[in-house]
């Protein structure tokens, strides 16, 4: 799937399918998404979406469009964007396995039926991340898209979503252990147990759960892109995250500082500036050996596809 106009720099590895953007609130995350799909579409297929439960991606691309499902960017050929409702995404996975869910919660708790009613009806910790993964799951299987560029929420919901394979697989086992102690009842009651449609959703989840994590830790295939801007408190936070996704074996070497002031004869421009300098060489060495690319202020507020196209440049342009 490749275009004709090819970029002829990319800071990625071109093995990379996933590429996850995340960091603080503010530092201009969804507009540094924006501007990666809106490159890498020039070569490849890509969908651009985001799991922020308080989207930005039309208010960056000065569009209303990027609602349920993904939606083509008119103005990119290759570019896909969606705006992922995990609510919605929830409620049409329990409308696709209700019958499985009634079943395994019945034969697995001492839930009566107006209990199951009402916890069908929750929506239950944690739900929103591991729909946005099942979803970016099922995205992948399809091969569909040569990249994914995801735009992910501030620093905890990211982390939360991609520490989600391990939360899904402990509440799986739970679940496959009342099972199997249902089994062994049945089994002396009536002599023979006969797998049913509540074991093969359980099985089935056992299959997300390994995709999910192969996509995640796979050679090449995923990496998470950290943003920040040059703020003390912006960067001691992209800091613990890079520390946190490391601990998490989450592939992580690329570091975008936004925002970076132009030196200036303007004295509130050169007051910042200065500033900016010692925190970017504070930077420096807290993420030693990350590849550290930098985006100038712009003049203007980060919205509509010429300003996203010009986030563009300076992060795809040798330096």
């Amino acid at each position: 799937m490749t275009g004709k106009d090819q970029p002829s720099y990319s800071f990625l590895d071109q093995r990379c399918k996933l590429i996850f953007l995340g960091g603080k609130g503010g530092v201009g995350k969804s507009s540094v998404s924006a501007a990666i799909a809106t490159y890498l579409a020039k070569q490849y297929k890509t969908l651009l979406i985001s799991t922020d439960p308080a989207h930005s991606l039309q208010d960056s691309f000065e569009t209303t469009q990027f609602s349920e499902p993904a939606k083509p960017f008119p103005d990119v050929k290759n570019l896909d964007v969606w705006e992922l409702d995990s609510h919605q995404a929830f409620n049409d996975f329990k409308e696709k396995h209700h019958k499985e869910l009634r079943l395994l919660f019945e034969s697995s708790s001492y839930m009566d039926d107006d209990d199951i009613d009402e916890l069908m009806t929750l929506m239950l910790p944690g739900i929103d991340e591991i729909m946005a993964l099942k979803t970016i799951t099922d995205i992948l299987k399809e091969e569909k898209y040569d990249k994914l560029v995801i735009d992910t929420a501030p620093t905890g919901h990211a982390l939360r979503l991609l520490l989600m394979p391990d939360t899904l697989n402990a509440w799986v086992k739970v679940m496959a252990g009342l099972r199997w102690k249902y089994r062994e009842i049945h089994k002396t009651f009536k002599g023979k147990y006969h797998p049913d449609d509540a074991d093969d959703l359980l099985m089935d989840l056992k299959r997300l759960v390994s995709r999910m994590k192969s996509y995640l830790s796979g050679d090449g295939l995923c990496e998470f892109i950290i943003t920040t801007t040059p703020v003390k408190m912006a960067y001691q936070e992209a800091l613990r995250f890079k520390n946190l996704l490391l601990s998490a074996k989450i592939p992580t070497k690329h570091l975008i500082i936004n925002k970076v002031a132009p030196d200036s004869h303007d004295p509130f421009y050169h007051q910042l500036f200065t500033k900016q300098t010692a925190h970017i060489e504070e930077i420096g060495s807290l993420f030693e050996n990350f590849n550290i690319l930098k985006v100038p202020m712009l003049g203007e507020e980060i919205i509509g596809f010429k300003n996203i196209e010009m986030v563009a440049k300076h992060l795809f342009s040798k330096h």
